[in-house]
């Protein structure tokens, strides 16, 4: 269990964490619309395995056995169900998405990031299901040993980022990539254009800081 999260209605909710993540609890408490605290908390993902047939608070519930990652759906209006997809595609699918529309034509990924002084708006996690499996978006696997792979960008009008491209130059805001390292490795985050970055982690992700050096491209990255 690595994430947790509440959407929503008023009141308050609180998550215990189990293996796989790191130990302890987390509690939240939401006002009305999502707000919790000073945050706003409107679409993020939970990813939680809690074992088959279990049901969550919300409107899913795991669907069968290795199904271990899943998301919180949003009921936007009637009969507006999501815009991504949201249904498992056979067995071995594991991780999945959930999308939020920030405006006409506008799609991106979204999930809330470790407290702390950075901040994670637009993400997403993909899994290796296997080489030369493609996935429900647009982005496909790039050979063997690629497990963790970034979000797309619309940068505009039939510009996407995804994988392990390179960066584009400012204007590239938000993505990220994901390496499973063991338990309680959250995330990093990497902006901007090529040059130096560091990065400091909060509470929730391992303690301190890593920092990388980009050359021309952006071809180097950095592993938490």
């Amino acid at each position: 269990m690595r994430r947790w999260g509440q959407e929503g209605a008023a009141g308050s909710r609180s998550e215990a964490l189990g293996a796989g993540g790191a130990a302890g609890s987390r509690s939240e408490t939401l006002g009305a619309g999502g707000a919790a605290g000073s945050r706003r908390v409107r679409h993020w993902v939970q990813e939680e395995l809690l074992g088959p047939g279990v049901r969550r608070w919300g409107q899913e519930e795991l669907r069968g056995p290795g199904v271990r990652h899943w998301v919180q759906e949003e009921l936007l209006g009637p009969g507006v169900r999501r815009w991504g997809q949201e249904e498992l595609r056979g067995p071995g699918v594991r991780h999945w998405v959930q999308e939020e529309l920030l405006g006409p034509g506008v799609r991106h990924w979204v999930q809330e990031g470790a407290a702390g002084s950075r901040r994670v708006r637009h993400w997403v996690q993909e899994e290796l299901l296997g080489p030369g499996v493609r996935r429900w978006g647009q982005e496909e696997l790039r050979g063997p040993g690629v497990r963790h792979w970034v979000q797309e960008e619309l940068l505009g009008p039939g510009v996407r980022r995804w994988g392990q491209e390179e960066l584009r130059g400012p204007g590239v805001r938000h993505w990220v990539q994901e390496e499973l390292l063991g338990p309680g490795v959250r995330h990093w985050v990497q902006e901007g254009a090529a040059g130096s970055r560091s990065e400091t982690l909060g509470a929730g992700g391992a303690a301190g800081s890593r920092s990388e050096t980009l050359g021309a491209g952006g071809s180097c990255w950095v592993q938490e």
